[in-house]
């Protein structure tokens, strides 16, 4: 086995350890199944193409339905990449749109994977399109790989915004924050795969000889993708992004096992009278910290009597205050900009401010004034 086969094996290897340790350990993601699952996604997809590489290479039976499902899945990446950030920090907006603009593209793919399929050896795999160099169906392929670059590329730069844009609701010093903050190293480790096939693959279309390297650097790509989220997803307490409880670390979890804290409710009645008698929600860096101090009490017995008396996490408990004060502004003879209301109740941006005025009322501020007024 020479070292080009060797990359596809160690990636089958690790995406199959990482598929079930996503899914069915007890890690680091806390109880978002949905966050769960759009990881695995990721992982899965890269698997597939890791067997596409292999199969690719070996010339095996069987490399068609491979090469279909890697084909298909590739513009996913970006998608689900976004998605599962997204579902930490609740700031997904036009997921439908998105999902509906994926499935067109989507579709007309799978037309030309059908029509590459009269065209491609069954044994042959990436052989034909060597052989076909320059013909038409080579550069409609090419232009097709560098659209579902293109939009990986729109994905992971929106994740990345909204990885940077969402503040941690805990206090850190530097390298307790660097635990929490691994999602951009694994974003920018995909920006920088994409970007490299991206750039391969232009290159190529002028200089098609370049196209031999692509096919040898992504099993090497794909690699470097496991290795880095297989390290960085032990240091994920996602707690650190919802305030819930339930989503403290294990070692946490057994620290606070025998906790004394059987009954949060007189806990939680000084935590409310501190939020509301102090209107604490209005200050847009507001912490689980900041109530950790006031009371003289833990940062998880704290979350943990937020989410047993309100069925909220620590964001959510803060943004109903901070949603009911803008409520009052909105509906004032007349109010500020909807920028400027979101700034006054607490919130460090406008978008967060559309996201959880949406989720609370299931409308928008400007819809929300329309049919109060």
């Amino acid at each position: 086995m020479t070292i080009v086969h060797t990359f596809p094996v160690i990636n089958i290897i690790l995406g199959s350890f990482l598929l079930f340790f996503i899914l069915f350990s007890k890690n680091n993601l806390g109880k978002n199944n949905t966050a769960k699952r759009s990881l695995a996604t990721i992982v899965f997809i890269y698997a597939i193409m890791s067997f596409e590489a292999y199969f690719s290479i070996t010339k095996n039976e069987g490399y068609l339905p491979i090469m279909f499902l890697g084909y298909i899945s590739f513009h996913f990446i970006g998608f689900f990449l976004c998605y599962f950030v997204s579902t930490i920090v609740n700031a997904f907006s036009n997921i439908k749109i998105y999902a509906i603009i994926l499935s067109i593209y989507t579709f007309i793919r799978i037309l030309l994977f059908l029509f590459f399929k009269n065209k491609v050896e069954l044994m042959g795999g990436m052989e034909y399109f060597m052989k076909a160099r320059g013909s038409r169906v080579v550069q409609i392929a090419e232009i097709d790989h560098i659209i579902a670059c293109a939009f990986n590329l729109f994905f992971m730069i929106k994740a990345l915004n909204i990885f940077k844009n969402t503040p941690l609701i805990l206090v850190l010093d530097k390298q307790k924050e660097m635990y929490y903050r691994w999602g951009f190293l694994v974003i920018i480790i995909n920006i920088v795969i994409i970007s490299l096939m991206l750039i391969n693959i232009i290159i190529a279309f002028y200089n098609f000889d370049f196209l031999s390297i692509l096919i040898k650097i992504e099993p090497i790509l794909h690699t470097i993708f496991f290795i880095v989220l297989t390290y960085s997803i032990m240091y994920f307490p996602v707690f650190a992004f919802t305030g819930k409880y339930e989503d403290l670390g294990s070692v946490l979890k057994e620290k606070y096992k025998n906790s004394s804290l059987v009954d949060s409710s007189q806990l939680f009645k000084e935590i409310d009278e501190l939020v509301q008698g102090q209107k604490l929600f209005l200050d847009a860096e507001l912490k689980l910290n900041t109530l950790s101090e006031n009371l003289n009490k833990s940062i998880p017995y704290i979350s943990q009597a937020i989410n047993e008396n309100t069925q909220k996490s620590f964001p959510d408990y803060i943004n109903t205050f901070r949603i009911e004060e803008a409520k009052k502004k909105l509906l004032q003879e007349k109010p500020d900009t909807i920028f400027a209301i979101a700034i006054d109740v607490g919130f460090n941006s406008k978008a967060a401010f559309y996201t959880a005025f949406k989720k609370s009322t299931k409308t928008t501020p400007t819809s929300f004034r329309k049919q109060h007024l």
